[in-house]
Parts: C-alpha cells; sequence; structure tokens
C-alpha cells in the first residue's frame, strides 16, 4: 500500500456519524436478548436460553435501521433464514464435504445480495454466521430441529418487540429522512457551498429511499411527501437564486452592493426558519406563531428588486431575482399551512396515488439477483470470493484443529467486502477491535461470579452498546460484538481465560488473512465500475435535460416527468460521486486516469446545478408573462444539440477500458459540434440574459468534460 493511501485508510477506519447512533434500537433489541435469558435463569434453563438469545440478536440486526415496513419484511426474511440455516448447520456439522459445500452455498448467496440493498446483504451475512456457529456444535436431527426453533423463537422475540415499539413510537423513519432534508437544506442557505449542495442530494436520496418504502397511514405519509417536495423547491430556487446574484453582479456591480446586506439577511432568516421546521418535524412539535417572519422580510427584498426593475425599465435579472424570492416564500407558506393544519387532500399537489405493496421489493430481489448472474457483476464476483473463502477457511479450522476454530470462517466472512478499501479497513478495525474486546471480556469472565446472573448483565450490556454502534464506528463495534459472543458462547465452553484470549486472537489473525489474501488473488477494484456509473450519470443527466426543454416548451404540462427525471439525476449522482471516491483512493494503478475522472464528475456536478437554475428560473420567467414563443423553438433545439454530444459521451464513456479504434473521431465530431454553439451565436439566440448565461454556462460544462477525455492515460 503506498503512503498517499495511508491516511485514507486512517479516515475510514475512524470516520463516524453522530446520526447513526441508535440508542432506542439497542435498547429493544437488548430487552429482546434479556427476555429469554431471564426466563432461562428463573427455569433453570440457562444454555436453552441462550440458543434462543443467539436468534434474538442475530435477528436484531435486520431491525436497527429503515421504515418499520422495511423492518419488518427484513426481519422475516431473517427469521425464515435463520431458522434453516441453524437447523442445516446443527445437522450437518459431523460431515466435513457436506457441511462445507452448504457453507459455501449460504455464503454465496449472502455476497450476491450485495447488489439488492444493504439490508438484504446484512440478512445473508447474519444467517450465514448463525450456520457457522451451530456447525461447531453438531446434533442429531430431532435436536437440530430443536435448535432452530429455539432460533427462531428468539427472533420472533425481536420481531415482535420491534412491532409493539412502531406501533407506540414518538419517531418514524420517513420523519427523520425529511427532518434530515430540512436540515441539510437550511445549511446550504447559510453556506451555500459544493459540500452542503452535495449533502442536501444525499439527504434527499435517504429521504425519498424511505418514504418508497412506507406504511404510514395516507394523511401521515402525504403530510410527509408535500413537506419534502415543498422543501426541495426552496433548494432548487435558492440554486438559482445564487446564479442570479452572480449574473446581476457580472453586469451590474453597483446594484449588486446596495442588495448585499440585503441578500445576507435573507439568506440568515431563511436558513434560521428551515431549522426551525427541521425541529417541527422531528420532533413533532407545534410551530410558534410568528414562524414564518423571514417571509415579511422576503416580501420587503422582493418589494425592492421589483421597484428597481421598474425604475431602469425591463431588467429581467431583478424581476427573476424578485420571483424566486416570492416563491420561496409562498413555499414557506405552504409548509407553515401544512404543518399546521395537516395535508388536505385539497392541496395543490401532484402526488403519486399509491404506494408500492410490501412484496413488491420481494419481486425486484430476486429480479435483480438474476440480472447479477454475469462475469461484469461486481456482486457475483464478491458472492464466489466469499463463497470459495468460507470453504477454504472452514476446511482450514477442522483439518487442522484450532480451539474455537469458527473464528476464523466467521472473521472472513465479516471482513469481505465488494471494495478494497472496506475489506482493508474493516481487517484492522476487526483485529484490533477483536483484540480489545477478547482481552476485556475474557477477564470479566475470569472474575469468580457466584451465579450466571452477572453473566446475563454483560450480555445486556453489550447488546445495548453494540446495536447503538452499529453504524456509527465499525472499530467500537468489533469491540462490542466481540465481547457479545465471547460472553453467550462462554456457557457453552469451558477454558482457561488467559487460552481462551490467545485463541481468539490466533483466529482472528488468521480469519482476517484469509480475507486479504482472497481479496488479493481476485480483487474488485471500483475502477472498473466507474465507466457505468459516470454512464448512468449521463443517461440520468440527458433524461433530465430533455425534461426541462420539454417543459420550456410545453409549460408546465410535464412536470411530474420533470420531478421523476431529477430524483434520478439525484440517485445517480450519488452512486457516480461514491465509486469515483472509492476509486481515488485505490492503490491500484489502473487505465483510468484519476485527475481526468475526477475533473469530468465535477463538471457533471456543475452541469446539474445549471440545469437546475435553468428549471427553477424559467418558473420565475413566465410568471412575467414571457410568451411561450420565446421558450421554445430555438431553445428546444439547443437542447437537442446537446443531448446529441452528451449520447455520443456516453458511448466513450462507457467504453472507457476497451479499445476504441474511432474515438479520436467521435472527439473529434464532438469538438466540432459543440464549436457550432459559439458565444457569438449564443448572443444571438438567446435573447433573455437570465436564460443566456445558464446556456453558456452548459456549454462550459460541457467543454469540460470533453476536455477532459479520453478518461483513461494510454491516449494522453
Amino acid at each position: 500500500m503506498k503512503r498517499r493511501e495511508i491516511p485514507a485508510l486512517l479516515d475510514l477506519i475512524m470516520s463516524h456519524d453522530r446520526s447513526s447512533l441508535h440508542v432506542q434500537a439497542g435498547l429493544r433489541n437488548a430487552l429482546g436478548i434479556a427476555l429469554p435469558l431471564a426466563v432461562g435463569l428463573i427455569s433453570g434453563q440457562v444454555q436453552t436460553s441462550i440458543v434462543v438469545a443467539i436468534g434474538a440478536l442475530v435477528t436484531g440486526f435486520a431491525g436497527v435501521t429503515g421504515t418499520s415496513r422495511l423492518r419488518l419484511r427484513t426481519m422475516l426474511l431473517a427469521f425464515g433464514w435463520l431458522g434453516v440455516a441453524t437447523f442445516i448447520g446443527t445437522l450437518s456439522g459431523h460431515f466435513l464435504i457436506a457441511s462445507g459445500v452448504l457453507l459455501m452455498a449460504n455464503g454465496f448467496f449472502a455476497g450476491i445480495l450485495v447488489a439488492v440493498s444493504p439490508a438484504a446483504a446484512q440478512v445473508g451475512m447474519l444467517a450465514t454466521q448463525s450456520m457457522i456457529i451451530f456447525m461447531a456444535f453438531p446434533a442429531a436431527p430431532l435436536h437440530a430441529l430443536f435448535q432452530a426453533l429455539l432460533v427462531m423463537l428468539g427472533s420472533f422475540t425481536q420481531i415482535s418487540l420491534m412491532w409493539v415499539q412502531d406501533r407506540f413510537a414518538p419517531l418514524r423513519e420517513e420523519s427523520i429522512g425529511v427532518s434530515r432534508v430540512f436540515r441539510a437544506v437550511g445549511h446550504f442557505v447559510a453556506s451555500r457551498t459544493r459540500i452542503s449542495e452535495l449533502a442536501v442530494v444525499q439527504a434527499l436520496v435517504y429521504a425519498e429511499t424511505q418514504l418508497n418504502d412506507s406504511r404510514l397511514p395516507g394523511s401521515s405519509w402525504r403530510k410527509l411527501r408535500i413537506l419534502l417536495d415543498e422543501i426541495e423547491h426552496v433548494r432548487n430556487a435558492v440554486v438559482a437564486l445564487n446564479r442570479s446574484f452572480r449574473l446581476l453582479e457580472e453586469g451590474d456591480p453597483k446594484a449588486m452592493r446596495d442588495a448585499g446586506l440585503w441578500r445576507s439577511s435573507f439568506y440568515s432568516e431563511l436558513s434560521a426558519s428551515i431549522d426551525a421546521f427541521a425541529e417541527a418535524v422531528l420532533n413533532r412539535q407545534m410551530l410558534p406563531e410568528h414562524s414564518l417572519a423571514q417571509a415579511i422580510f422576503a416580501e420587503d427584498l422582493y418589494t425592492r428588486f421589483e421597484h428597481r426593475a421598474t425604475e431602469v425599465g425591463d431588467r429581467t435579472i431583478e424581476r427573476v431575482i424578485a420571483q424566486l424570492i416570492e416563491h420561496i416564500s409562498a413555499c414557506l407558506e405552504r409548509i407553515d399551512a401544512v404543518m399546521r393544519q395537516g395535508a388536505p387532500q385539497n392541496l395543490n399537489a401532484k402526488l403519486p396515488t399509491s404506494h408500492p405493496t410490501f412484496w413488491q421489493p420481494i419481486r425486484t430481489l430476486f429480479a435483480t439477483v438474476r440480472a447479477n448472474f454475469t462475469w461484469q457483476s461486481a456482486a457475483l464476483r464478491h458472492a464466489i470470493r466469499v463463497s470459495c473463502t468460507l470453504g477454504i477457511a472452514f476446511v482450514f479450522y477442522r483439518l487442522i484443529p484450532l480451539p474455537r476454530g469458527y473464528w476464523v470462517p466467521l472473521t472472513a466472512l465479516l471482513i469481505l467486502k465488494p471494495d478494497f478499501f472496506s475489506t482493508v479497513s474493516r481487517s484492522l478495525a476487526r483485529v484490533v477491535g477483536t483484540a480489545i474486546g477478547v482481552v476485556v471480556t475474557t477477564a470479566l469472565i475470569a472474575i469468580p461470579q457466584p451465579a450466571p446472573f452477572f453473566s446475563v448483565i454483560w450480555i445486556i450490556v453489550f447488546a445495548v452498546l453494540l446495536y447503538t454502534v452499529f453504524n456509527y464506528n465499525y472499530l467500537l463495534f468489533s469491540v462490542f460484538i466481540t465481547s457479545e459472543i465471547v460472553v453467550l458462547l462462554s456457557f457453552f465452553e469451558h477454558m482457561a481465560p488467559i487460552l481462551a484470549v490467545r485463541d481468539r486472537l490466533l483466529d482472528t489473525m488468521i480469519g482476517s488473512a484469509f480475507a486479504l489474501i482472497a481479496f488479493s488473488l481476485w480483487p474488485t477494484w471500483q475502477l472498473t465500475n466507474v465507466p457505468n456509473a459516470l454512464g448512468n450519470f449521463l443517461r440520468a443527466d440527458r433524461r433530465y435535460l430533455r425534461a426541462v426543454f420539454q417543459q420550456m416548451r410545453d409549460r408546465d404540462d410535464n412536470r411530474l416527468l420533470t420531478s421523476d427525471a431529477r430524483k434520478a439525476v439525484r440517485l445517480a449522482r450519488t452512486n457516480a460521486m461514491a465509486v469515483v471516491e472509492q476509486m481515488v483512493n485505490e492503490p491500484r494503478r489502473g487505465v483510468l486516469d484519476r485527475a481526468s475522472v475526477s475533473g469530468f464528475l465535477m463538471a457533471l456536478h456543475r452541469f446539474v446545478d445549471n440545469l437546475l437554475a435553468l428549471e427553477t428560473g424559467m418558473r420565475a420567467l413566465r410568471s412575467e408573462n414571457h410568451s411561450k414563443s420565446d421558450l421554445s423553438l430555438i431553445h428546444q433545439d439547443f437542447g437537442d444539440f446537446l443531448v446529441v454530444i452528451m449520447e455520443d459521451m456516453e458511448v466513450l464513456v462507457r467504453a472507457s477500458l476497451s479499445a476504441q479504434p474511432d474515438r479520436e473521431d467521435v472527439l473529434s465530431m464532438m469538438a466540432q459540434r459543440l464549436a457550432f454553439a459559439s458565444p457569438q451565436w449564443i448572443e444571438q439566440e438567446w435573447q433573455d440574459p437570465y436564460l443566456r448565461n445558464i446556456a453558456q454556462r452548459l456549454l462550459g460544462n460541457v467543454g469540460t468534460m470533453i476536455r477532459m477525455m479520453p478518461l483513461d492515460q494510454a491516449s494522453e
């Protein structure tokens, strides 16, 4: 590993997100583990209750995050899969070849589920862990069935507790997601930086995902849906407003200086109000009587710009600014009305009329898995790597008898991830976390305890901690999950504490080595996924581009189409960002040039921002009664012109890792087409200064993308 990759690796190991601390889930899942243990202590059946607790422990991970609907579906999947895996593992543990093949098969299906969703992949991994553990304690068929039923009983306990909590919980994941969007938009309004803008995009993707898989009552769902749409309109208007202020500064610095103080105060008031709305959405609080004080200021600012536009004649930019401020004020008033009165059916909001069915994601799961049975799929390669690594690790510990050797495949399974940096960082975090957890917990067990009651207390404490930090930091999670498993399995094992520490540390080191060797022998580099990620981003941009220019021609007849295209851009944008970021940090020197890829992605970001400004500013211009012909033919031709260039660009980008004999000709043709749209042509054909400025910026973004191509070093 190169020296420059080490800081990125350490940052990944130490990274944490306070919003990912799940205290409520930790307490609920710990209760699900404590209940069977309490029953076991009272009845004297401690070992039986431990098996139930293992089922509760594993299923609890499936219910930490997501909407209640998603958690219920995921936990039901875990309920069935855990039962089958436990039965097969307990029954086949005596037979080396049969158990190895079954473990490899289970690991393969768990690995390929990374293509579906993190929740599905988590269930597969948990079921495989259960199979590994119970293979270490084989039994006859009847006992194996009994073990499986006990595990399913623990799983059912967690499902029941989750269902009860959701009936009475004051907060739902959907409300949390929408509140995050409000907070992100408030921060963006205050700072208006690239980082804060991307944070808004990520928050919107998360909130959309939650609402699209929700079983909230219709009125509650509709309320959150309207709030999300309105705050997105505010964010889009702020993007257009920023562009307008810059344009005003370029054309009339004196007017911008006069407006500077008003603009700063407006943004400050707007940010504070959005933060107040975020708090109200999160805590279901009543809004204060004068929660829209900023609307008065917005009206004052609108009046000033409208008056200035009238004074100096038809000043389109001032009028656009005034209309955008009025639009923001109207959005805030609608948010305020919905927060106070709910979402009436007659509110002017075009929303989806139905939710997806409960089982629709299950059908999507099978369709996604089928689609990934191709050698080009990173998920398939990951599944094969997991399967083979588990098989080798399992045979290794069975042929070379290692005390607690099942920790070898357990560790390898937990560490292996589809990408390099996640695998390496998890390996280091796992080794360090396991060392800390094993030493501390074995020392606790070594202390003479008069009754199992004290061990049960530690099980509950570690359960609360591990679920709380599950998505917060993997190093801390490794410490607490190791401690939990050590205490649980101590009821089945009897060995001196010092020997137990030595064995578990040795097994963890061996399992980590297996995972790292497997990835080194057959790596999956994110570099290979970059062309498709950027190509998907380009395709989504083209769709959004078409929708915006069609809306210019048809007015608001296809606003829902534009909204859907904008959401698709958000998803493609976040996916491309994640893949490129991981590729930049990888140690492999591939055919793609990192600087070219990063520059291309940044140009795509700016292209989307300018399209947002065009879409929002166009509505403001229409409110000024611009004729339909002013916003149609010439502009539609310009949109088609950009679409053609971006279609050729997508073909080249997707083929960046393969031979392209004619790509120099295609690049030359794209450059010639772009040169046709000269600044003089834009000046002549685009009469409106606001739209003209956006058109020039769009051309500049496309020009930057062409300059960044080809993305591979070989042709430079």
